[in-house]
């Protein structure tokens, strides 16, 4: 939440913005309101309910789940919306109170954690949203040294997030 806070939502200091950070077993979600969290939920419902779902789906291992999820080389959209649809009728419930109670309208939403880099998530909560959803990276606006992240972890940067929050916590007043 603090390098959210020190990124994107430090960037649309007026605006209101929402992140949902995919977990293996529970997904947490926020909405935050002219710098500030006004609202924060954790599901039980993760990465893992739809790795689950595909390879069952698709009589698969988990390796290869992982990476039709990621690579989008099959149409798993059915299984997006079956796995999603709690997940994403909370947040729809979750944004229309925020946006009556705080007299707004949510710009974007942002994703991190393993389903980030999913356009079958992305364009679910889109869908469901009607607002443009990024894939967040923490290191955006940051000074980072070229070589400072192996090539492995590349699009992966989310995996760093609560790092990248502990430090500049570190360094907050």
């Amino acid at each position: 939440m603090t390098a959210f806070m020190n990124g994107p939502v430090a960037e649309r200091e007026k605006g209101t913005l929402g992140l949902i950070e995919f977990g293996e077993t529970s997904s947490l979600f926020a909405f935050f309101h002219r710098g500030s969290p006004v609202l924060i939920r954790k599901l039980d419902r993760g990465t893992n309910a739809l790795l689950d779902k595909v390879e069952a789906t698709l009589g698969v291992d988990r390796a290869t789940a992982n990476g039709i999820i990621s690579d989008g080389s099959f149409d798993i959209s059915a299984a997006t919306e079956d796995v999603m649809q709690p997940l994403v009728r909370q947040l729809v419930v979750s944004r229309d109170f925020v946006e009556r109670r705080e007299n707004c309208k949510v710009d974007a939403i942002y994703l991190a954690g393993g389903l980030a880099a999913s356009h079958d998530i992305q364009n679910e909560i889109s869908g469901a949203m009607g607002v443009d959803v990024k894939t967040w990276n923490p290191f955006a606006g940051l000074t980072v040294a070229a070589d400072a992240l192996p090539e492995e972890l590349e699009g992966q940067e989310w995996r760093f997030a609560a790092s990248a929050g502990a430090c500049m916590a570190t360094f907050e007043e």
